[in-house]
């Protein structure tokens, strides 16, 4: 289960948040959402298979971990995107 769930959010990651080795900026903030949406989604199965003991503590943390940091760099590219909008607006 723990190998299954870590492929999909490899898969995630590959298809949303990473092009060519580097973080990129979406082509479409609907591309970061839809992102955030899946793993949230993996994240809530998740504790579902750990409450039910399908899924062990030890990866339970360790998914949790790279949900997160993978959120946090979400957060971070958006944040700096919106700052780009910001900026690009006040300049008009």
């Amino acid at each position: 289960m723990r190998e299954e769930i870590l492929a999909a959010i490899d898969k995630i990651e590959d298809e949303y948040l990473i092009d060519d080795n580097y973080v990129r900026y979406p082509d479409t903030v609907h591309e970061f959402q839809t992102a955030a949406d899946k793993l949230m989604t993996i994240r809530k199965g998740c504790d579902a298979f750990w409450m039910a003991e399908i899924l062990s503590s030890k990866g339970y943390n360790e998914i949790l971990g790279r949900i997160n940091e993978l959120m946090e760099n979400i957060n971070s590219v958006m944040l700096s995107y919106e700052n780009y909008m910001l900026e690009k607006m006040e300049l008009r």
